[in-house]
């Protein structure tokens, strides 16, 4: 009967002990990512620490986005294609119709941390993408600042959807 109470209290001083070991290791594990972060490669969104990796200009990210803004970007994206491609650009032109923004939306989505309706661990992969883009900040300060957050992917993507409409001749 003492072997089998030794036995059981040594059992439970190993659990005890193993459980309080865990805490420690992701804690460790989770400043050492931290630690690993180059403050260098990360760029400024609004006081967000971001490692931006859209070819968006941060110049752009740091204005109001409306209709005219997006309208005027568009048409330079159409005026640098049309020199590039040694053709003239006819002035000013609308945006394009919602059926040729949605269809480059669809093409690009996969990048950007939106649901996507096929996938059903969107939500998963979504904060997986933010956490990378926002590695300095915990999941309470995504959560915080989510607006902010979702602005700069806001912005990307219309910054990327307009310029691929624009660059692309066949739209």
């Amino acid at each position: 009967m003492k072997k089998l109470m030794t036995i059981g209290l040594a059992m439970c001083m190993s659990i005890v002990f193993k459980s309080c070991e865990n805490p420690k290791e992701n804690v460790f594990k989770e400043s050492e990512v931290l630690t690993n972060i180059d403050p260098t490669e990360l760029d400024d969104f609004k006081g967000l620490p971001v490692r931006h990796r859209f070819s968006t200009p941060l110049e752009f990210l740091e204005e109001k986005q409306d209709y005219a803004s997006i309208k005027a970007l568009y048409n330079m994206k159409l005026e640098t294609a049309a020199l590039r491609n040694g053709r003239v650009h006819n002035g000013a032109q609308e945006l394009p119709s919602i059926e040729i923004i949605a269809g480059v939306v669809e093409n690009v989505l996969s990048e950007f941390p939106y649901d996507d309706s096929e996938n059903s661990d969107a939500d998963d992969l979504g904060f997986e993408m933010i956490v990378d883009d926002f590695p300095t900040l915990t999941h309470e300060e995504i959560e915080e600042n989510m607006d902010l957050i979702d602005e700069y992917y806001t912005q990307n993507l219309d910054y990327l959807v307009f310029t691929q409409i624009a660059e692309d001749e066949n739209l």
